[in-house]
């Protein structure tokens, strides 16, 4: 017949208890949390819980690493949480990259963190790297021709505009940031048809808008 389960007395019963009283607390305490934090837990949560089951998940590295750095970025690097946070982003792509050398997301993404940490070299060779791997990826030589843009590096700024807007002629903040080049270089009619063209595709483009007066203004 069935057989019945012990019935506990005494200590084991006490402990039985004490046992059930600390998962409920656990329970009730991570309940609370999602109650409180819900944008929190529902964007970086499951992706611990993933990182924290598969270590070696590149989605769940990725994810966990981009929704990171987006805090980051919302927050600020100078904010009291900044450190910890890009110590452990930089643990997540740099992981990904022990896995997978050609893991272009990785380097992208690792480059993001370089340049919001201010080491626009070092986020220059992981973007050279990534488009080493995919040379076609018009946000890559966004990134890179920025990059040189803002250290003064304007013929390979200029190179690289070039290739983003091939790739991808409706990007606006390419057309954004040439036009600035150009026009500073004296290039004014070719910086306004940029302007005018990436203005077509997004007219709400804030950059664009900003900008206006730079690209249509007196010489600077």
């Amino acid at each position: 017949g069935k057989r019945s389960r012990p019935h506990r007395t005494g200590a084991g019963a006490r402990l039985g208890a004490a046992r059930a009283a600390l998962a409920a607390l656990a329970v009730g305490l991570a309940a609370a949390s999602r109650a409180r934090n819900p944008v929190f837990y529902d964007r970086e949560g499951p992706w611990r819980e993933v990182v924290a089951q598969y270590p070696d998940s590149v989605r769940g590295r990725n994810n966990l690493g981009t929704e990171l750095f987006r805090q980051l970025e919302e927050h600020g690097a100078d904010a009291a949480r900044a450190p910890a946070l890009v110590t452990e982003i930089r643990a997540l792509f740099e992981g990904l990259l022990s896995f997978n050398q050609a893991d272009y997301y990785a380097l992208t993404n690792l480059a993001d963190l370089e340049r919001k940490v201010g080491a626009p070299e070092r986020s220059a060779g992981l973007l050279k790297r990534s488009l080493e791997i995919q040379p076609a990826q018009a946000g890559a030589h966004l990134k890179l021709a920025t990059n040189y843009h803002r250290r003064n590096r304007l013929a390979e700024a200029r190179r690289h505009y070039q290739e983003a807007l091939q790739l991808d002629p409706t990007e606006a903040d390419v057309h954004n940031n040439f036009a600035l080049l150009l026009r500073a270089q004296g290039e004014v009619d070719e910086a306004r048809r940029l302007w005018r063209q990436g203005h077509a595709f997004r007219p709400d483009n804030s950059l664009l808008n900003e900008n206006r007066r730079i690209i249509f203004g007196p010489p600077p």
